[in-house]
């Protein structure tokens, strides 16, 4: 019998990659161990070698690295932006638009059901604070200028109000946006419409 590889360093970078886009397009519940072995041409066993908690296991990992690399990218977006309020959350909205998409509400309705409870409430907080915390401080900012009049009386509900919107881009097939400059477009347009909102003010 062969012995199982030993998983170095780029083949769990590499596990944990093929995971990822797995876990993105199914959800955890439709993505067996068996698929990510193949996906990463590890043998079956030796996954359970390094990660002994399986499929779980892996799925947390990746998120977490997952959460913390949004994390990381939206403070930086919002931080090299030019000052205001809606430059910096065009930036926001370019992140999103260039990631792959990340299904908050297919998380919290599907997959962290599915997990140990204790890894569900550490992943769904983590996933709130890291997608909502550099949107709201940005509005928070803003709003505390003198400059903007922003009228918002809820930052965290706006940052995961434009999350929802800037996300729903990757839903809207690929026919109707080609392009990641056409996905960079829709994600800035839904910043305007928000910015903006939809009734027509008159002018004083």
């Amino acid at each position: 019998m062969a012995r199982p590889k030993s998983l170095n360093r780029s083949s769990r970078a590499k596990l944990l990659t093929e995971a990822e886009k797995l876990f993105a397009a199914r959800g955890f519940s439709s993505v067996k161990l068996r698929d990510i072995a193949v996906a990463s041409g590890l043998h079956h066993a030796s996954i359970y070698h390094y990660f002994p908690g399986g499929k779980e296991q892996i799925y947390v990992d990746v998120m977490t690295a997952s959460f913390h690399e949004h994390r990381r990218g939206l403070e930086e977006a919002v931080a090299t932006a030019p000052s205001g309020v809606r430059e910096p959350l065009y930036a926001v909205a370019d992140w999103f638009t260039s990631h792959p998409p990340v299904d908050v509400a297919r998380m919290a309705l599907a997959d962290f059901p599915a997990l140990h409870s204790a890894a569900a409430d550490e992943l769904a907080e983590l996933a709130y604070d890291s997608l909502r915390g550099p949107i709201a401080a940005a509005l928070n900012a803003a709003r505390d200028a003198p400059s903007e009049a922003l009228s918002i009386t809820d930052p965290d509900q706006a940052a995961m109000a434009l999350v929802s919107l800037v996300q729903s881009v990757h839903s809207v097939p690929a026919r109707y946006l080609p392009t990641l400059q056409a996905r960079t477009e829709l994600g800035r347009g839904f910043v305007d419409m928000l910015l903006d909102g939809w009734i027509r003010r008159e002018q004083k």
